[in-house]
């Protein structure tokens, strides 16, 4: 499995010019799979691309900004580029989350108009 390891630590700078800094976190970054979106932002379809380094069934999600599952669909996805169209003319107007959850997790964010 590809993947990229990265460091994060934030520091907060107060009114008196006084720094704080967190403690140091590790985030593992997938190099999975690699999604995108078209077009962002949609108004009846939104296209899902896929690509992807093996064979798989993956669970496509619609998340709204809530945290709630608006729309799900199953997908075989092959070695390769995967193309999903999703009908979104019921949602409504705003933003949400598109989620594949596979071997891994790819998620992006888009408009419905």
């Amino acid at each position: 499995m590809l993947y990229t390891l990265v460091y994060y630590r934030l520091v907060s700078v107060d009114k008196s010019g006084k720094f704080t800094y967190s403690k140091v976190v590790e985030v593992v970054l997938n190099k999975q799979g690699i999604l995108s979106l078209y077009p962002n932002p949609a108004k009846n379809v939104l296209n899902v691309s896929i690509a992807n380094s093996t064979k798989e069934i993956a669970v496509v999600q619609v998340i709204d900004l809530l945290g709630k599952v608006v729309k799900q669909q199953t997908v075989q996805l092959i070695a390769g580029n995967n193309n999903v169209s999703i009908a979104i003319e019921n949602l409504a107007k705003g933003s949400y989350f598109i989620k594949v959850n596979g071997q891994s997790t790819l998620q992006k964010q888009f408009i419905k108009l």
